[in-house]
């Protein structure tokens, strides 16, 4: 019985390496049945299944944002489809899901996780590119990226790799193609405290033109200004309490008249339209500034809201933190 249990474990071992790892070598394997008969696939475009979790979505650390920025000839030559395993998710919230995030289309629920399962994915998000009955790759966004380049970008340019936030993996890209060096892959930098904020010059939705420097020099002398990211769909799962945290918000301008207040409304799945009435609908009173593309965003490395950077007189970030304060 030991020797049995013995040969089971030295196989499950040499199993498990396969099933963890990217590859990218065609492998011989057959659409799972279930898919099969829930969507239409194109034959002529290779068929990327794409496995996620919308919890991490919700948190902006799913892989919706680098998906798009991938180039446009793979994205041309290729039909996404959105898998959710059906692992503490229902159909409901899955549906609920679709509303925030229409363009994740088709979005299936994997029943019993059988399609996931079928193709050893054991982690989400996740990738795999299957052509006919060949499965041309599987692994994970990082992976995904350095496949994509290889194959589609032929002028030594690189794709972004995922970028990481404080031990956290995140797929946003900053940029598609960041690159013309083969050997290069630019690394953003986290604006930490002590560093200089990043620079910004753009148009508030109150109709001003907003700098970093013009805001910086309407600061009362040892004052601070505090630019407070947020997300404009609340209610939503991915921002709880939002209500509350809005709330108090609001309660901290007005009882911090002496210190700049500047907010930067996410750009991602909505317009300005909408940004304009969640100002309105909570009562938001301090500059506010649609950031488009999320380049701000970006640029002080957020993804998650509320978030607040607080940034002194000369222009040096002083503390940044998700607490309001």
């Amino acid at each position: 019985m030991r020797i049995l249990i013995l040969l089971i474990t030295l196989i499950n071992l040499s199993l498990f390496p396969s099933m963890v790892q990217a590859t990218s070598t065609a492998e011989t394997t057959s659409l799972p049945e279930q898919l099969a008969n829930t969507v239409i696939l194109d034959k002529s475009k290779i068929t990327h299944l794409i496995f996620i979790d919308i919890w991490r979505s919700y948190e902006g650390l799913g892989d919706e944002v680098m998906v798009a920025s991938l180039p446009e000839a793979f994205l041309h030559n290729s039909q996404q489809v959105w898998l959710q395993p059906e692992i503490n998710v229902t159909q409901a919230q899955l549906s609920e899901f679709q509303k925030y995030f229409p363009k994740i289309t088709p979005l299936i629920l994997d029943r019993n996780s059988k399609i996931m399962r079928s193709l050893n994915v054991w982690k989400s998000p996740y990738h795999v590119l299957l052509q006919g009955n060949k499965k041309l790759f599987s692994g994970d966004g990082n992976a995904l990226t350095t496949y994509i380049s290889k194959e589609y970008l032929h002028d030594g340019a690189i794709i972004a790799a995922p970028i990481k936030q404080a031990q956290k993996p995140s797929a946003f890209v900053v940029n598609n193609v960041i690159a013309t060096d083969k050997n290069q892959v630019l690394k953003l930098h986290k604006p930490m405290p002590g560093d200089h904020a990043p620079d910004f010059s753009l148009p508030s939705m109150q109709g001003q033109f907003i700098t970093l420097q013009t805001v910086l020099n309407n600061l009362i002398t040892n004052k601070t200004l505090s630019i407070v990211f947020m997300d404009s769909l609340c209610p939503m799962p991915h921002f709880p309490d939002c209500q509350q945290k809005l709330a108090q918000l609001n309660k901290l301008v007005e009882d911090n008249k002496d210190r700049q207040w500047l907010g930067i409304i996410s750009s991602f799945y909505v317009n300005e339209d909408s940004a304009e009435q969640f100002s309105k609908k909570f009562d938001i009173n301090m500059p506010l500034i649609f950031d488009h593309k999320n380049a701000t965003f970006k640029a002080y490395d957020v993804y998650a809201t509320p978030y607040q950077v607080d940034v002194n007189s000369e222009g040096t970030i002083t503390s940044r933190t998700s607490q309001l304060h």
